[in-house]
C-alpha cells in the first residue's frame, strides 16, 4: 500500500493505491482512493476498503493452482536447467503430498510433520521444503493468507550418515596420469582431448562440451568460457549462459594441451561432438571415463571430479586461493576454501617439517 501527497486546487490531499491480493478468478485485486485532507484519513479508508473486498479475496485456491500462478512468475529470470530441477522437486515431492489442499487450511503442524519425514527421509529435504515455503511466501504476497504457516516449522537437522572420505571423487598425480595414459590408448582423439582439457583446466563438463573454436585464441593460448550446456526441459540438451557471473572467465592453457586441442579435426563448429557434428549429451562423459578405467586397478572418478582434482593439484604446487577460484570460476570463496582444507589436512606432518626446518635453519 502506497499513500502519496498531492495537490488539488491548491490545497494538500492525500490518496492510496494498493494491491490487495487476487479474486476468486485469480486475477488481482487493486484498489485507490482519493481526495483524503489527511494521512490518516486515508489510512483509514485504506483499512475500511480491505475489510470490504477481504469476501472477494480467493481463499478456496489449491496449492496446485498456487504453484501454476508462481511458476509463471518463477521461471523468468532462472535457467531452464535450474526450472526442470525446482519442477521436478514439486512434482516428485510437495505436489503429490498437498497438491488438492486449500492454502488457507495449511497449518504449521501438518508442515512440521512434512518437514520432519522430508528431511529423515531425503538428502536434500531441506532444500524441499524451502521450495514449499517459498511457495507460501508467494501466497502472504499475494494476500491469499494473512501468514506463512511454515515460517512457524522448525526444520530439524538431518542425521549425518557413515563418512565418505571426499578423496573417493579425485585423482592424486599419479593417478591423473595414468588415467591420461589410458585415455590415449582407449579413446578417439577427441576424448582424449577433453579429459585433457577437463584435468589441466578444472572446467566444468558442460563448459567443455559448450566450446567452440572461436573460443579459442592460439594466438594467446587461451580459452574463453562464455556458455554450457544442460538438459533443457524437453529433454534436448541446449547451450546456455555459465552457471554463475563468474563463472564467464577465460583460461590460460599449457602449450601440451593447445597442441592436443588444435590437432583436432576442425570440421564442425564445436570443438567437441557427436557424429552428427551436434552438441553431446552430460551422459556421454561418464561412460567414457568408465570406457578408460574399466578393467583397471585404477579407480573411477565422475568428470566433476577432473575439477576438484585440478583444483586440489594447484594446492598442492603452491597456487593462492584468489588466483585459484578464478581459474575455476567459483562464485564463492568458500568452496576454493573447502577444496583447499581438504588437500590440506593430508599435509598437516609435511607442513610441520616445513616449519621445524625453517626454525632449526
Amino acid at each position: 500500500m502506497k499513500i502519496d501527497k498531492y495537490k488539488a486546487r491548491g490545497e494538500i490531499r492525500y490518496r492510496f493505491r494498493a494491491y490487495v491480493g487476487l479474486d476468486t478468478s485469480g486475477k488481482p485485486i487493486r484498489i485507490q482512493q482519493s481526495g483524503f485532507e489527511t494521512k490518516k484519513e486515508a489510512q483509514l479508508a485504506y483499512a475500511e476498503a480491505v475489510t470490504s473486498i477481504a469476501p472477494t479475496r480467493n481463499k478456496n485456491i489449491t496449492v496446485q493452482q498456487l504453484y501454476n500462478i508462481w511458476i509463471e512468475s518463477y521461471k523468468i529470470g532462472v535457467k531452464e536447467s535450474t526450472l526442470q530441477h525446482t519442477e521436478q522437486i514439486f512434482r516428485d515431492h510437495i505436489l503429490p503430498e498437498f497438491a488438492q489442499l486449500k492454502v488457507i487450511e495449511l497449518t504449521p503442524i501438518q508442515l512440521q510433520r512434512f518437514a520432519n519425514r522430508t528431511v529423515s527421509e531425503r538428502v536434500n529435504g531441506k532444500r524441499t521444503f524451502t521450495y514449499l515455503k517459498k511457495l507460501l511466501a508467494f501466497a502472504w504476497k499475494q494476500g491469499v493468507i494473512d501468514q506463512n504457516p511454515a515460517d512457524r516449522v522448525d526444520i530439524p537437522k538431518a542425521s549425518k550418515g557413515p563418512h565418505k572420505p571426499e578423496n573417493l571423487n579425485v585423482y592424486t598425480k599419479d593417478e591423473l596420469h595414468t588415467f591420461l595414459s589410458l585415455a590415449q590408448e582407449r579413446l578417439s582423439p577427441m576424448w582424449y582431448a577433453f579429459f585433457r582439457l577437463l584435468s589441466y583446466t578444472g572446467m566444468r563438463r558442460g563448459e567443455a562440451l559448450a566450446l567452440k573454436w572461436s573460443d579459442l585464441d592460439e594466438g594467446a593460448c587461451t580459452i574463453s568460457i562464455t556458455k554450457t550446456v544442460t538438459r533443457g526441459s524437453n529433454g534436448i540438451y541446449v547451450s546456455d549462459t555459465p552457471k554463475t557471473d563468474r563463472s564467464t572467465r577465460t583460461i590460460l592453457l599449457d602449450p601440451e594441451t593447445l597442441d592436443i586441442l588444435t590437432a583436432l579435426p576442425h570440421n564442425c563448429d564445436l570443438i567437441f561432438h557427436n557424429t552428427k557434428m551436434e552438441l553431446i549429451t552430460l551422459s556421454q562423459p561418464i561412460r567414457q571415463a568408465h570406457k578408460v578405467v574399466d578393467g583397471t586397478d585404477l579407480k573411477y572418478i565422475s568428470p566433476h571430479g577432473f575439477r576438484h582434482t585440478h583444483c586440489s593439484l594447484l594446492f598442492s604446487a603452491g597456487v593462492s586461493i584468489p588466483e585459484v577460484q578464478d581459474r575455476l570460476g567459483h562464485s564463492d570463496v568458500k568452496t576454493t576454501i573447502d577444496i583447499y582444507n581438504h588437500v590440506y589436512e593430508a599435509d598437516k606432518t609435511k607442513a610441520l617439517n616445513r616449519f621445524i626446518d625453517f626454525m632449526d635453519a
